[in-house]
């Protein structure tokens, strides 16, 4: 493992806690709402609940093959042949994932603050952003996550403070008009946008350098307070802006920060959010480029990430534009695609692996010689 890229504990939970958050405070309020309409809060805490058992199973996962990265462990678990398989399958599925998230950025700001910037300039802006700062390495990147946790917590406190006095709790009621069924399903949303991508986060897992237990607890509290964090925007989001209206709009979150004025002198309050919402988004993109990365120089047994990070920007900005022309395409295939796609690579595979291991661990426990993570 290259040391010089090992990173503490607490910068771990702060990356954890981004990519958690990342575009599900601003999508997955009006998701909610769609299908459980007042009830969105309490689907929220299904949502955090399922995700602490699916990020336990991950740290599981982990902790059997201690200073392994996710591709290692493929590798381990299914073999040379099908482990590279299945290892290339989930860098492609991270590629398109991280052209999802770019789409988004570009959406947002392109519909709601620099309208008459075409979309391939904001998402080729932010992917060469986010490839500087991979080839800066991992330890700038968590040390800058420190710095913006200071700036986002401020924010963020600023705008729940400034918004519970126009909170009306009459938009909460009546409670447990969804049944739990259709609760758990809406739930499903939350736990595929924040949560079961972090399996990307097992390439970043073995860079912790205060050990397995440390890593595992960063891991799941960082996706709790994550979690809970989203729960807060998407109660507010109900209470002030009622259902019916939260599930109508496709930024409720920003929207909400839109309904704040403080006297006369401060308004615009809506650019915070904003900026929320693109410290997360930048974060995350940075964890999604740098899974694809380094799970290329992994698997192919490469000497330079470096060289890999403009040719990935340029994959992922191009996919961002081809594949996502519009919001309606990009909504449509979120909607229909992008949960089955998440399911299968990020959720069934692990579980098979699991399967794998509890058949072949003797023999695993056996073996002498450990994959590197590094090559």
């Amino acid at each position: 493992m290259i040391t010089s890229y090992n990173i503490n504990s607490f910068q771990f939970f702060v990356l954890v806690l981004f990519f958690t958050i990342g575009s599900s405070i601003i999508f997955v309020p009006s998701h909610l709402a769609q299908h459980s309409e007042q009830d969105a809060w309490i689907a929220s805490i299904m949502g955090i609940l399922g995700s602490i058992v699916i990020v336990y199973m991950y740290t599981l996962l982990a902790g059997w093959f201690p200073g392994l990265n996710y591709i290692a462990i493929n590798k381990k678990i299914f073999g040379g042949f099908l482990g590279s398989i299945f290892s290339i399958f989930f860098i492609i599925l991270v590629i398109i994932f991280a052209a999802i998230l770019l789409a988004d950025a570009g959406s947002f700001l392109t519909t709601q603050m620099l309208p008459k910037t075409p979309p391939v300039i904001i998402n080729a802006l932010l992917a060469l952003l986010v490839v500087v700062a991979l080839r800066l390495g991992l330890n700038t990147l968590a040390l800058s996550a420190e710095i913006f946790l200071f700036i986002f917590l401020i924010f963020f406190s600023f705008l729940v403070l400034s918004t519970l006095s126009i909170v009306d709790t009459h938009n909460l009621l009546p409670v447990f008009q969804k049944n739990i069924g259709t609760l758990a399903d809406s739930s499903l949303f939350y736990i595929v946008i924040s949560t079961t991508n972090s399996l990307v986060l097992l390439m970043v897992y073995p860079y912790v350098s205060e050990g397995v237990k440390k890593a595992k607890k960063a891991y799941l509290f960082g996706n709790f307070v994550g979690g809970v964090l989203v729960f807060i925007v998407t109660i507010l989001c109900i209470a002030v802006l009622s259902a019916p209206l939260t599930s109508r709009l496709t930024y409720p979150s920003y929207y909400l920060a839109k309904q704040i004025t403080i006297g006369d002198a401060v308004s615009r309050i809506e650019a915070l959010m904003a900026g929320i919402w693109i410290i997360s988004i930048f974060l995350k993109l940075c964890l999604y480029f740098f899974a694809a990365i380094f799970g290329i120089v992994h698997l192919f047994r490469l000497k330079n990430y470096k060289l890999l990070c403009y040719p990935i920007g340029i994959i992922v900005t191009s996919l961002s534009i081809i594949i996502f022309p519009n919001v309606v395409v990009q909504r449509n295939f979120v909607g229909s695609t992008v949960v089955s796609m998440s399911i299968f690579g990020f959720l069934f595979i692990p579980i098979l692996m699991m399967l794998v291991y509890s058949i072949r661990r003797k023999s695993l426990k056996a073996q002498n010689k450990t994959l590197e993570t590094d090559p």
